[in-house]
């Protein structure tokens, strides 16, 4: 099992609208079911808050990198305290 699991968190509607036109399997199951998913991953990370990070996926890829770098080294300065 990992010692930090990383969460991207997004709106279903944004990430879907990120993807665009090429959908695959699951990319194409209706928006409720992908409401679902992120619901489920959110409530996850309730069971073992010292493994999960949600990290907000909004945003640039450069804006998420470096709220997942924060959070990685908040997780690292946490374990050598």
């Amino acid at each position: 099992m990992p010692d930090l699991t990383i969460v991207l968190d997004i709106d279903a509607s944004l990430g879907l609208a990120r993807v665009g036109t090429n959908l695959d399997r699951l990319e194409s199951e209706p928006q409720e079911y992908h409401d679902k998913v992120r619901t489920a991953f959110v409530e996850l990370t309730l069971h073992d808050p010292q493994r999960y990070r949600v990290v907000s996926a909004s945003g640039s890829i450069d804006d998420v990198a470096h709220r997942i770098q924060i959070a990685v080294d908040e997780f690292i300065a946490g374990r050598s305290a």
